[in-house]
C-alpha cells in the first residue's frame, strides 16, 4: 500500500489525528461516505473546515462535489485572492494547495440572479419518462408538495383536492415530456381541459373549478416570483453540476458551488432546493454505482431537514438519504444548530462528527440519539471541546480527534463579488468548450 505524505492511501480520507501523544491519523475509507456523514457543531467549532477538508481530499482523488452555500463563504474556492493569500497556519501545506488548485474545475451558480450564473428552475427533471412508474409518481408527488407549500395549501378538503390535482397533472406531464417540465407547462395543461386530466380528476373536480382556481394561483405565483421561475439560465442537471460527459474538463474534477442567497426568503430557497433534490433523485435512479462517485454538501442542513416542521425539502432529502448510496453519492449535512436537525434520519447516516455544542436542547437530543450506542455523554464532553476538536461516531465506535484543516479559509464573499465570480466561471467553461470543438 502506497501512503501519501499524511499517512493515507488512495482509498482513505484523513479526518484528523488522535488527541494523544502519538497523534496517529484517523482515516475513513472513502466508500464509507456513500453512507453519508453529518458534521455538527456550534459557531466557531470548526465544522465547516472539517467538512471541506474531507471534500478537498475527495476532489484530489477525482470525486466531484456540489456545495449548497447559504452564506456565501463556500464561494471562496472560486476567488483567486483566496488562493493567493498567505495564511501562516497553512504555510507548510502550500504544495497541497497548488495540487488542489490545479486539480479542480470550479463553477459558481447563482439561481435567482440573472446577472451571475443562473440555473433555470423546473418542476420535473428531464428524463423522468425513463424512470419506473413508481419513481415518476414519487417525483410528481414531491413537486406537487413543493408547489403546495408555495401556494400555502394546508389540510382543508379544498386544498387536498388542489394538491391531488397538481400531482395528477405533473404525473401526466412527466409521462409525456421529452424535456424538463416548467411551471408554464403545468399552467397550460390545467387551463386546456386536457381529456386525460379531466378523466383522472373527475371525482375531485367535476365542475373544473379546482383547475381554474389553480391556474389563477399558479399564474400569480409565476408573476410574484419571476426571478425564481422565469430567470432563465442553464438547465438544472446533475451531469453538468458534476462535470460528467460533455461537461467534463480533461484533467480536472468539478466543484460546483450553488449560492442560494439571491433566491430571497426561505420559502423560495426551500422550493429551489426541493427541485434540486428531485434532480438528484432522478440521477441516483439512473446511475447505480458501487463506488463513491460524487458528494453533495448541505450547509446549514437544519433548514432542509428540521425536527419540528415539514418544508418542501424534507421528504425529498429523506428519500435521497435512502437512495443515493446505491448510486455512490454521499451526502454531507453540516449544521451549527444540531438541536434543530431531525435525527429520525440518523439510521441513514453512518459517520457523525460532533464538535463543540453547548445548547441544552441540542445536548439532550444528542444524548438520546447517540449515548445508548456509544456510551458518550454529550453534556460532559461536548461543551468543553475547543476549535477543531470532534468526536467521530461510527456504528457505536467513538474516536476523539483533532480535525484536519481545509486548504483554504472559507470567508464570506460579498454579493457583487459572487456574481462576478459566477460570470467568470461561466466564461471559462464556454472558452474551454470552444477550444475542445
Amino acid at each position: 500500500v502506497i501512503l501519501d505524505e499524511n499517512g493515507a492511501d488512495g482509498t482513505s480520507i484523513i479526518a484528523g489525528r488522535e488527541m494523544n501523544g502519538r497523534a496517529k491519523p484517523i482515516t475513513l475509507n472513502r466508500n464509507v461516505l456513500k453512507r453519508h456523514a453529518a458534521v455538527l457543531g456550534g459557531s466557531g467549532s470548526g465544522k465547516t473546515t472539517l467538512a471541506l477538508s474531507i471534500i478537498e481530499q475527495l476532489l484530489l482523488r477525482g470525486i466531484p462535489a456540489v456545495l449548497l452555500d447559504r452564506k456565501g463563504d463556500l464561494c471562496s474556492y472560486a476567488n483567486p485572492d483566496v488562493w493567493r493569500s498567505t495564511d501562516g497556519s497553512l504555510a507548510d501545506r502550500s504544495g497541497e494547495r497548488e495540487k488542489l488548485a490545479d486539480a479542480i474545475d470550479v463553477a459558481v451558480y447563482t439561481p435567482g440572479r440573472a446577472s451571475g450564473r443562473p440555473i433555470s428552475i423546473t418542476l420535473l427533471p428531464n428524463g423522468i419518462r425513463e424512470l419506473p412508474e413508481h419513481e415518476q409518481q414519487l417525483l410528481a408527488n414531491l413537486s406537487s408538495a413543493a408547489l403546495g407549500d408555495m401556494l400555502h395549501l394546508k389540510n382543508s378538503a379544498t386544498h387536498q383536492k388542489q394538491s391531488g390535482t397538481l400531482s395528477v397533472a405533473l404525473k401526466i406531464l412527466g409521462g409525456r415530456s421529452n424535456r424538463e417540465v416548467t411551471l408554464g407547462d403545468l399552467i397550460h395543461l390545467l387551463e386546456d381541459e386536457d381529456p386525460e386530466l379531466t378523466d383522472l380528476t373527475q371525482r375531485m373536480d367535476p365542475s373544473g373549478k379546482i383547475r381554474r382556481d389553480l391556474v389563477a394561483q399558479l399564474d400569480s405565483l409565476r408573476h410574484r416570483n419571476a426571478a425564481l421561475f422565469e430567470g432563465g439560465g442553464e438547465s438544472l442537471t446533475m451531469e453538468s453540476l458534476l462535470g460528467l460527459g460533455p461537461f467534463a474538463r480533461e484533467g480536472r474534477t468539478r466543484l460546483s458551488i450553488i449560492y442560494t442567497g439571491f433566491l430571497g426568503d426561505n420559502e423560495n430557497i426551500l422550493f429551489w432546493v426541493s427541485q434540486f433534490l428531485s434532480e438528484a433523485l432522478r440521477f441516483s435512479q439512473r446511475n447505480p454505482n458501487e463506488k463513491l462517485q460524487a458528494v453533495i454538501m448541505f450547509d446549514e442542513a437544519d433548514l432542509y431537514i428540521p425536527a419540528t416542521s415539514k418544508p418542501a425539502t424534507k421528504e425529498p432529502l429523506e428519500s435521497l438519504l435512502k437512495r443515493a448510496r446505491s448510486a455512490g453519492i454521499g451526502l454531507v449535512l453540516a449544521t451549527q444548530s444540531p438541536g434543530d436537525l431531525d435525527y429520525r434520519s440518523r439510521d441513514q447516516i453512518t459517520s457523525w462528527f460532533i464538535g463543540r455544542v453547548r445548547e441544552d436542547t441540542a445536548l439532550k437530543k444528542l444524548r438520546a440519539a447517540f449515548a445508548s450506542e456509544s456510551g458518550l455523554d454529550p453534556a460532559r464532553v461536548l461543551p468543553n471541546q475547543t476549535v477543531g476538536e470532534f468526536h467521530l461516531i461510527q456504528e457505536g465506535n467513538v474516536q476523539a480527534l483533532k480535525s484536519r484543516r481545509s486548504l483554504i479559509s472559507a470567508e464570506q464573499v460579498p454579493f457583487d463579488r459572487i456574481e462576478q465570480l459566477a460570470r467568470q466561471t461561466r466564461r471559462q467553461e464556454v472558452s474551454q468548450l470552444k477550444l475542445e470543438l
